[in-house]
């Protein structure tokens, strides 16, 4: 069968992300650069008067700048720019001696460009070029940063223009990927993410201090800085140390899903399957696959209304049957992709199960997610040519029973149900993947990845 469509290509959507960003960060940086710009060419030195005064004492403030105060009780500071070229052998010697103190108006309201005594001088002109000097610099430096981002971003959108906008998607991988979004949290990761939470409120606790004194008192910012950067990295050091061993417990947990199938209880099973592949609900018979479209009505009797009365679940058998004699022809279109497009066939059409060549399809999740095995069947499309995909029935106590049932083989399903541990330990491999799947084909003769690109293929080496 085809099982492939064209699909937006995902690339797409991330470097419209990354353009996003670029775009947001080039303007905050045009926006600093016109502040700087008309910071540096605002100054004047006719704005610059004085203040004479006997000095009281200099000290250096939290900031490590030069703080002078005047016998009248006054203080002014220095600026940054020109506190970074005083004296330190020779500050001291101006305090009790007479000086003028040089007061930039342009700037903050007590902060000073220099100073002159008898035993030390910065004077006016010199400490107006070493402000001119800082502001000069800022204002390269601000423009290196932005005529860099200006670059990214034109090389961003050359590269995402020749992006393609529509890629080959497999019906199997897409299937699974729509489903990454519903995450069942396994109860070791619960009580990390509750360990977690310590840490991470104490750090996000230390921002409001920090950013309150934050330019006021170094003691207390770096006191504060040290202890949010020790929690954070204490929280990465407890993931690293931490999510290897979950994953671990996760793997014992999840691949004991489906065991004892070999000995299911006696009870009523249902024989309405679901073919997710073109989304057609089947029989299952002695002889094969049977279609017929009140099969969806029974599958989702089956499913969500067992528990029912036998009046209740008629009542709603009604509503559903009339539901869907109104439903749209592609009202089966789940996920905002319509793989099953196109997939049609008559009701009473019987897939006989030795023309299916079942085999076992499996996918691999790699984050806090059991795997999800897949019947799949290997059809030509001369078989049945209303058909679009491939049929995918996932695996179920109910889909089992059936299984053996009526003898059908499936290849390589047994070997996956008695060796799930090790092929999770195989396949849905280290922490650090992140999110991608692994879609692996198992048949009795042997296995082969699915989708495999260059990036897997070198961890797969990694791995052996």
């Amino acid at each position: 069968m085809r099982n492939i469509l064209l699909v937006p290509n995902p690339k797409r959507k991330k470097h419209l992300q990354v353009l996003a960003v670029l775009g947001v960060l080039f303007v905050l940086l045009v926006v600093f650069l016109v502040f700087a710009v008309l910071n540096y060419f605002g100054n004047d030195i006719s704005l610059v008067s004085e203040i004479r005064g006997m000095v009281e004492k200099v000290e250096q403030n939290d900031d490590d700048r030069y703080l002078i105060t005047l016998e009248n009780g006054d203080e002014y500071c220095l600026d940054w720019a020109v506190s970074n070229h005083v004296d330190e052998n020779k500050i001291q010697s101006i305090v009790g001696r007479e000086a003028v103190l040089y007061l930039y108006d342009y700037s903050n309201a007590f902060d000073i460009i220099g100073f002159s005594t008898s035993a030390y001088s910065i004077d006016k002109v010199t400490g107006y070029n070493y402000l001119l000097d800082d502001d000069r610099a800022a204002c390269i430096a601000v423009g290196v940063f932005t005529g860099a981002m200006l670059i990214a971003f034109i090389v961003e959108i050359v590269i995402f223009s020749k992006v393609k906008k529509q890629v080959r998607g497999d019906v199997f991988k897409l299937m699974n990927e729509t489903t990454k979004g519903i995450v069942t949290t396994s109860p070791f990761r619960k009580k990390m993410m509750q360990f977690m939470c310590i840490p991470l409120v104490l750090a996000l606790f230390l921002l409001i201090p920090l950013f309150t004194y934050i330019g006021i008192n170094l003691t207390v910012t770096f006191v504060c800085l040290g202890v949010f950067l020790a929690c954070v990295i204490g929280l990465i050091i407890a993931l690293i140390i931490m999510l290897p061993n979950i994953q671990k417990r996760e793997f014992e947990l999840y691949s004991g899903l489906l065991d004892g199938l070999e000995n299911l209880p006696e009870k009523e099973y249902s024989d309405i399957v679901m073919d997710v592949g073109n989304m057609f609900s089947f029989k299952l018979t002695e002889e094969g696959l049977l279609y017929n479209k009140i099969n969806e009505v029974d599958f989702i009797i089956n499913n969500f209304y067992q528990d029912l009365s036998s009046e209740d679940k008629e009542a709603i058998r009604a509503e559903l049957m009339s539901e869907l004699q109104e439903l749209p022809p592609d009202g089966r279109n789940k996920h905002g992709i319509d793989y099953t497009e196109g997939s049609e066939l008559e009701d009473g059409a019987l897939l006989k199960y030795d023309e299916l060549n079942l085999d076992t399809k499996v996918c691999f999740r790699t984050m806090n997610l059991p795997i999800a095995i897949f019947i799949t069947s290997n059809l030509s499309e001369e078989q049945f040519p209303s058909m679009r995909n491939d049929i995918f029935l996932e695996l179920s106590e109910d889909l089992y029973y059936y299984l053996k049932k009526f003898n059908i083989h499936v290849s390589g399903l047994e070997k996956v149900l008695k060796n799930k541990m090790e092929y999770m330990k195989k396949y849905c491999g280290s922490v650090y993947k992140g999110d991608r799947n692994t879609y692996v084909e198992i048949t009795d003769d042997g296995e082969k990845v699915l989708f495999e690109d260059k990036k897997s293929k070198k961890l797969s080496k990694n791995r052996k």
